[in-house]
């Protein structure tokens, strides 16, 4: 992570001079994507987990920089300076508990896009089953014959650098999780019995997220029941998974939700379709796989795996013309 680039960054960013490498700022919005919010030292081992003082910070510094608004306004109200937007994929609770307040703190609106395997009788979703696996110990998984070995960032690769993750995704959901019962019988689950360690992994229940929408600056959205990817998917099943998790979430909450986001941030045309048929007006993706609607826009991740400097650089570099 630190290099004589991120050394500079940090430079020029904690003396509060990073406009020298930035051009005037654009007209245009980006949409910001998180995932976990964590403590500190529990964000390491998986890229998605931000820390908590990182998050709070990152906001602190984005709302004196640009509008931070809900993500109805990117679609339906025009602007001339560049605006932010805030969500989080997967639904786990530590949205509500540790990610909410500090939203409500800086009074920064979000959209929480929730899967919900509930309707599968499971608590999580298959990446976060896989990251725990490591954390809690497994060193290896070994699949179609190939040995896949636990990393520093969390993963599990193979000799020649693949990731596992990588590999499941092309498959359908239900031959992964049978896949991961079948590790989890020989392994164990000692990690699901570890009251400090549900904020990792455990998808919010359905009062959890009928709390969640009765802040006034949430917005809920539907991200499947499975976490699939859902071009790997028949029409059939892609029309499931999208349709079962948008009546759970609108029973959780009372209303009808507008806003998808593809998980993985990859769709494609019959996903696409599924999605207007079931009346969502906001799509979110992050690969274009040739997709264009006006309904249809992508975003912007955040890891952990730069440095803090390097990542609001990304996200300035993205609102301002190049040096």
């Amino acid at each position: 992570m630190w290099n004589w680039k991120n050394l500079a960054l940090s430079f020029f960013y904690g003396i509060h001079a990073e406009q020298l490498l930035l051009g005037p700022q654009i007209e245009g919005d980006l949409i910001l994507l998180y995932h976990n919010i964590l403590p500190e030292t529990e964000r390491s081992f998986n890229v998605r987990n931000i820390g908590l003082r990182t998050f709070d910070r990152q906001l602190a510094y984005l709302k004196k920089r640009y509008p931070i608004v809900p993500l109805e306004a990117i679609y339906n109200e025009k602007s001339r300076v560049p605006r932010i937007a805030i969500t989080f994929d997967d639904g786990l609770i530590n949205n509500l508990e540790l990610a909410l307040p500090v939203l409500k703190h800086h009074g920064a609106p979000a959209t929480f896009f929730i899967a919900s395997p509930i309707l599968h009788g499971r608590q999580l979703i298959w990446p976060d089953w896989l990251s725990m696996l490591g954390k809690s110990g497994c060193k290896q998984i070994v699949y179609e014959k190939m040995a896949y070995n636990h990393q520093s960032d969390g993963t599990f690769k193979n000799e020649n650098k693949e990731k596992l993750s990588d590999k499941w995704r092309k498959l359908k959901p239900e031959t992964i999780y049978d896949f991961l019962d079948a590790i989890e019988r020989s392994f164990g689950d000692q990690w699901r019995f570890q009251p400090q360690l549900e904020s990792h992994w455990r998808i919010m229940k359905g009062e959890e997220i009928k709390i969640l929408a009765q802040d006034s600056l949430v917005e809920i959205g539907g991200h499947t029941a499975l976490h699939p990817s859902l071009p790997c998917l028949t029409s059939e099943e892609q029309k499931e998974e999208i349709g079962t998790n948008k009546d759970y979430l609108e029973k959780c909450i009372g209303k009808s939700i507008q806003s998808f986001a593809f998980p993985f941030g990859d769709g494609d045309f019959g996903a696409l379709k599924h999605c207007l048929d079931l009346g969502y007006t906001r799509i979110l993706g992050v690969k274009s796989n040739g997709l264009n609607h006006p309904f249809l826009k992508s975003r912007f991740g955040i890891y952990n795996n730069e440095s803090r400097a390097a990542i609001l650089h990304q996200i300035n570099r993205a609102l301002h013309e190049k040096r």
